[in-house]
Parts: structure tokens; C-alpha cells; sequence
């Protein structure tokens, strides 16, 4: 769940990179007009129909299907939404909440971010829809470290 106070700059609200880049990214990319995702460092978004309404609560959930075609979907409030995009799932050891792993200062999240998860899985579009409507899908949440980031 994300709520961000501004449209007005590019916002991570969780990465997975190296240090000094961001492979991949959930957020809002006001170059894009709305909220993101992408699992490459290609500028290949997969994006929201409509821009985000700020000091709103929003659920926002990416899959990454790496399928004969490689696909990564956004999905707000439950709904898949139209804009898909192709690329390889980037690889990284440094995972970031609430900013880019590129730099410490880069794209800080500007808002609230609530209940984040991370699956082991590409969760399907039910289980989505669940998950918008604030229940949870039976399955096992990936292990793993995230480095919680500054955000002022």
C-alpha cells in the first residue's frame, strides 16, 4: 500500500539493485505520469492507466513472469492495468525501502507505504484482488534481508 504526498518527482517505494544502481523498482515516475514497475534497467515500465491521486491509499503490486515471454504486470487497487512491459528480471543483492538503491539520496519515496511484501512467486490475479480487498493469499513469503533507507 502506497499514499504519496506529490507527483511532482520520481518516487522508489521499493528496489532491488547494487550499490550505485537500481535494477528493478516499484513507485511513481512523474515522467511516466503515474505509478511504476520494472524488473530491468532498460527504462521499460510497466505503468498505471491514470496518474496517482496523492493522500490516497493505493494498492500497488508488480508480478514478473520470466514465461517463454518475459512480462512484468502493475496492477493498482487489484486491476491489471493496460501499459505490460518485457525484460529480464535484473539481478542484486541490495534491497531498499522507500528509496533507490542507485544512490542513499536518490528518488526517496515521499508519502506513506504500508503492509510491503515480497513473494517467491508471480502471484496470480485473484490472489491480487485479494490482497487489494485487505486479505492475504495463502502462501510462503520469500526470505531475505531489505535495508530500511532514511526518509526525511
Amino acid at each position: 500500500w502506497l499514499k504519496t504526498t506529490t507527483t511532482s518527482s520520481a518516487q522508489v517505494a521499493l528496489a532491488q539493485g547494487s550499490v550505485g544502481r537500481t535494477a528493478s523498482y516499484i513507485g511513481y515516475n512523474n515522467a511516466q505520469t503515474g505509478w511504476v514497475w520494472t524488473v530491468d534497467e532498460s527504462a521499460t515500465f510497466a505503468k498505471s492507466d491514470a496518474d496517482a491521486t496523492i493522500n490516497t491509499w493505493t494498492h500497488v503490486c508488480g508480478t514478473y513472469s520470466a514465461a517463454r515471454t518475459p512480462k512484468s504486470i502493475l496492477f493498482i487497487n487489484g486491476v491489471a492495468q493496460t501499459q505490460t512491459a518485457a525484460g529480464t528480471s535484473a539481478e542484486g543483492t541490495v534491497r531498499r525501502i522507500g528509496a533507490s538503491t542507485a544512490t542513499a539520496a536518490g528518488s526517496k519515496f515521499n508519502g506513506s507505504l504500508d503492509d510491503l511484501r515480497v513473494y517467491n512467486r508471480a502471484l496470480q490475479p485473484s490472489e491480487i484482488a485479494l490482497l487489494a480487498a485487505g486479505h492475504s493469499p495463502e502462501t510462503k513469503i520469500m526470505a531475505g534481508t531489505f535495508y530500511q533507507s532514511i526518509i526525511q
